[in-house]
């Protein structure tokens, strides 16, 4: 947000464009920052993310406090945090299954396919807590494979 900040008091001064590349050189860098690990996150951990990024957009665009936000990211090719996440865990999954760039991980993966009705407990190959919430629903396998429609 500090960033923002500074982004904010230059909007005055700085034309449209220049303001978008600073916030492209900025602000997503963070964003994208192993975004296919913690956007399985929170929604209210994700939600400080949308805010700053609807921040961003009143400052490029000089919106009030209250005007909606969702047309301006259409018009300036922002993805928004959610969409982010979604692109860079097929890309994770494109590159592991696609390309096969790891593929003892992928070996991994497919044991864990293959034996997914046995009880995988004393396997030291694999060690998963008890889910108490939707962790293993949510988790990047899962969710690239509901992605991608396999």
């Amino acid at each position: 947000t500090t960033n923002l900040g500074f982004i904010y008091r230059l909007r005055s001064n700085l034309p449209k464009h220049i303001l978008f590349t600073l916030y492209n050189s900025i602000v997503p860098p963070y964003f994208t920052y192993c975004i296919s690990i913690w956007g399985f996150s929170t929604k209210s951990n994700n939600r400080i993310l949308n805010l700053c990024q609807n921040y961003f957009i009143r400052i490029l665009f000089n919106l009030t406090k209250f005007d909606h936000v969702s047309n301006y990211f259409a018009i300036s090719n922002i993805l928004k945090v959610n969409q982010l996440h979604i692109l860079f865990t097929l890309m994770f999954f494109y590159k592991l299954f696609i390309l096969n760039y790891c593929p003892s991980l992928r070996q991994q993966f497919n044991k864990l396919i293959n034996n997914c009705s046995i009880v995988l407990r004393n396997n030291p190959d694999f060690y998963f807590t008890k889910p108490r919430t939707n962790f293993i629903i949510n988790s990047v396998f899962n969710v690239s494979c509901r992605l991608w429609e396999l």
